[in-house]
């Protein structure tokens, strides 16, 4: 039995994001192409360190999903860790996670929020 302790292999995030980002791209600036990149590149080391970690075997204390998504977390919401860990076991919706994301995030989110708008 090869997969006991195994993730499944179909862990939903768009592989096909690069296309995704392309269709907006035109209205992002080059910086906000790469915060947006750089998102994507986090959310993917993600997956891949949970599709190597073996539930069965593995410490999630040393494994590299902590680690991932702590530099998420950091990248993200930038100095207001304690701010998100607040809303731990509390309804929030994402217009109250953005207003904890950085500024850079913050405003490329609340722009590709106002694109998708446009484009229904």
């Amino acid at each position: 039995m090869p997969h006991i302790g195994k993730a499944p292999e179909c862990i939903p995030l768009n592989s096909n994001y690069p296309n995704l980002i392309n269709v907006i791209s035109e209205k992002l600036t080059p910086k906000e192409l790469m915060l947006l990149n750089k998102t994507y590149g986090i959310l993917e080391k993600i997956k891949q360190d949970i599709l190597k970690y073996n539930y069965t075997l593995d410490s999630i204390a040393n494994s590299g999903i902590r680690m991932s998504y702590k530099i998420l977390l950091v990248e993200l919401f930038d100095g207001n860790l304690e701010e998100l860990k607040n809303l731990k076991g509390k309804d929030y919706d994402s217009r109250e996670l953005m207003d904890l994301m950085g500024d850079r995030y913050k405003s490329l989110f609340e722009k590709i929020d106002k694109i998708s708008d446009e484009k229904i």
